[in-house]
């Protein structure tokens, strides 16, 4: 919350308004957005991202494995 201000909020809004506009006018400009880093490619390439992707999967198959169980149970499935 002490972080959290209208003030700074504003203020990054109208940065990455002004981000996303330059990368507009460069496309625009003949930038090949092949080109462009994508943010997926970068966050993949993270250790820790890719530990809690792992983590998260195993814990949605686990959720969906106890829900089938459930429907099972209940003659839904």
């Amino acid at each position: 919350p002490r972080l959290a201000t209208a003030a700074y909020g504003a203020r990054l809004q109208q940065y990455r308004s002004a981000r996303a506009n330059a990368l507009a006018i460069a496309i625009l400009d003949g930038l090949d957005e092949r080109e462009i880093p994508r943010y997926a490619d970068f966050m993949l390439n993270d250790k820790t991202v890719l530990r809690e992707l792992e983590g998260s999967t195993k814990y949605e198959v686990e959720v969906e494995r106890k829900q089938r169980n459930w429907m099972k149970k209940k003659g839904i499935e």
